[in-house]
This record gives C-alpha cells, sequence and structure tokens, in this order.
C-alpha cells in the first residue's frame, strides 16, 4: 500500500483532471456544442468564467479540488505515523519513520501555501519558496539514500551500495536525473504557482512520471537484495551451529545409551550359556 500511494503523490494534476472530466459530463457540459473549455478557470488558457459549473468559481468543485491536491500526501503522512505507532509498540525508537512523516509534512505545508496563497505578497512567495526547496532537497536525499540505498562512499561502487545488478554508470544518471526532476515537482505539486503557465505542466507531469519510473525499478531491486539478506540471514542465525552441535552431541550419548541398555540382556544370556562346565571330580 505504501508503493501505491507514493506513485499517487506523483499523480496530483491527473486527480484534478479526473475530477474535471467526472464535472464535465455529469453536468451535460459536455454534450453542450456552445461550451468551451478554454473558458474554464482550469483551462490552458487560464480565462475566468463565472458560468462555468467546473471551474474554481464552483465552491463545491473548488474544496473537492484542494482535497484531492492534500490527500495523496496525507495518506502517506498516516501511513508513517502509523508505522511509527507500531514501532513504539515493539520499543523501536521509529526515527526513520519520523524523518518520513516529516518530508510528507512539507509537502502539505508548500501545497497549502500555493492553494490558499494570493502570490501577491513578497513574504507569501518567499515561504512557499522556501517550502518548496526544502522539500525538493528533502526527496532527493530520501529518494537516494532511504529508498535506493545509495550515498555509501566507502562502497567497492563509490557512492553507490555494494549490491547492484545493473551497471554503475545507469545509478549515476539516475541520482542525476532525479535531482533535476524534483525541482519542476514541485512545481507540479504546487496548484497556485505563478512560476510556469498551467499549460507547461504537462512537461513536468511527464518528466515526473519517467521519474517515478526509474525509482521504481531501483526501489524493487534494492528491495530484492534486502529480502535475500534477510532470508539468508534467517537461515543461518547466530548460534545456529551451536545448537546443531548440542543436538547432535545429544542424540549421540542417547544412541549409546541404549546401546548400551540393549546390550546387557545380550551379555547376560552369552554368560549363561557359555559358561565353562564344572570340572569332574577326581577319581582315585
Amino acid at each position: 500500500m505504501t508503493y501505491v500511494a507514493d506513485v499517487i503523490t506523483s499523480m496530483p494534476k491527473a486527480l484534478n483532471d479526473i475530477e474535471y472530466t467526472l464535472c464535465i459530463y455529469c453536468a451535460g457540459l459536455a454534450w453542450d456544442d456552445n461550451y468551451d473549455p478554454t473558458e474554464d478557470s482550469q483551462g490552458m488558457m487560464g480565462n475566468d468564467s463565472d458560468d462555468n459549473q467546473c471551474s474554481d468559481h464552483n465552491d463545491y468543485f473548488s474544496v473537492i479540488s484542494h482535497i484531492l491536491n492534500f490527500l495523496p500526501f496525507y495518506i502517506r503522512l498516516m501511513q508513517c505515523l502509523r508505522a511509527l505507532y507500531e514501532d513504539r509498540k515493539k520499543g523501536h525508537s521509529g526515527l526513520k519513520h519520523i524523518a518520513n512523516a516529516g518530508k510528507y509534512s512539507i509537502s502539505i505545508i508548500a501545497i497549502g501555501l500555493s492553494s490558499f496563497g494570493n502570490h501577491k505578497g513578497d513574504a507569501q512567495k518567499a515561504w512557499w519558496t522556501g517550502f518548496t526547496v526544502l522539500g525538493a532537497a528533502y526527496s532527493f536525499f530520501w529518494d537516494v539514500r532511504m529508498d535506493w540505498g545509495m550515498g555509501d562512499f566507502t562502497s567497492k561502487h563509490w557512492g553507490l551500495r555494494d549490491n547492484i545488478a545493473l551497471p554503475a554508470w545507469f545509478y549515476y544518471c539516475a541520482i542525476l536525473f532525479d535531482a533535476c526532476a524534483r525541482g519542476p515537482y514541485a512545481i507540479y505539486i504546487s496548484p497556485g504557482q505563478t512560476v510556469v503557465k498551467q499549460y507547461n505542466l504537462l512537461i513536468f507531469g511527464m518528466i515526473e512520471m519517467c521519474r517515478r519510473a526509474l525509482w521504481t525499478i531501483i526501489r524493487f531491486e534494492k528491495q530484492y537484495h534486502d529480502t535475500k539478506q534477510d532470508t539468508e540471514q534467517m537461515k543461518l542465525k547466530p548460534g545456529d551451529e551451536e545448537k546443531k552441535q548440542s543436538t547432535a552431541s545429544l542424540v549421540v550419548i542417547d544412541d549409546s545409551a541404549s546401546a548400551a541398555n540393549d546390550s546387557e540382556p545380550k551379555q547376560m544370556a552369552h554368560n549363561l550359556f557359555s559358561a565353562d562346565p564344572e570340572p569332574e571330580p577326581t577319581k582315585f
């Protein structure tokens, strides 16, 4: 479930497009010959129209749009907090889940500043820019270090990890691409941003889909190596050899005792039938 939620965080614009499509079909606008989607405030031209039901001028449509913007990150935040609760019950610190929850909290704050800010004040722009840059850097670090297991400068593959299934240059290119794609992604998830035109978000969305596909390949590869290593450790736990040796010793002792017990009646019968006859009396 965490993987599915991670993928959904890459598709906030797709969720808004699904909402818009359902709206125009349910409202009957899709069959209206006079309907012009470019007049929608969500449309490509960015023109506002109070007559359009499927726009931010409609309160219900606007509320659902904001919910869909926050929902993927809220789900991941709740998953992190749930994992933290389970770790605390087992006596673990759960610092990893706290750090992961912080990453999604920063994204939620950036989305909130973008959704409800008017982008006219310098202070608001500065706050949004700060959280956006921080979220992008935080997410890049988490991708490379935590999700991919890279960043080990003592490894035989400098800056990567020991167990890799693909050529080293592939991972270096993936890290570089992830760093470059995190910037457009931070803009892509900000619905009210004014840095780029709305129709440019299609390009940013395509970049994010490529980044997520690359992330999935390396993430699954790391998970495979981790699972394989855990399985090998379970087969050879510390002390298993000592247990086997002690069990074998007990078996040998038990077999020896059983053999000794079985040989006692046989030895008694052998002594009984093989006893030397009494000597004959001496004749005078």
